[in-house]
């Protein structure tokens, strides 16, 4: 009974505060990317979340029914939870991003284009500004 009493107190902590060996019920952010025949820059923007020093977070890659094999190529190293979302059809970037929506399990989305990498404290920064 103590623990459980212990766990909610620490969810109303600030993030950076947390007990980190607390479980969880879900990651922080939901990274979100939506691939349509982005070939080697999509793996240009896994790679920087990969590199990302704020560690509480999952990536949901809908691919949008490529055509250049790009969704094959994925090394999802270094990446604390990934997930691949493979469309029979394109749903269109809108949608697409809908439907990897619903697949996450963050208490935050935050959306990268295939085509961009994020800078390494890019999660960090944008969790800051949420506690503020």
């Amino acid at each position: 009974m103590h623990a459980q009493q212990h766990r909610c107190r620490q969810r109303d902590l600030p993030l950076e505060f947390k007990d980190p060996f607390l479980p969880k019920a879900s990651p922080y952010f939901s990274v979100l990317i939506v691939n349509f025949n982005a070939g080697p820059y999509v793996q240009t923007a896994l790679d920087s979340l990969a590199a990302q020093t704020f560690r509480d977070f999952e990536v949901i890659l809908l691919d949008n029914a490529s055509q250049d094999g790009s969704a094959d190529r994925l090394d999802t190293a270094g990446l604390p939870a990934f997930q691949l979302l493979e469309q029979p059809e394109n749903l269109g970037f809108a949608a697409g991003n809908n439907r990897a929506a619903e697949a996450a399990s963050g208490t935050f989305l935050a959306l990268l284009n295939p085509d961009a990498a994020a800078e390494p404290d890019w999660l960090k920064n944008v969790a800051a500004g949420i506690q503020r």
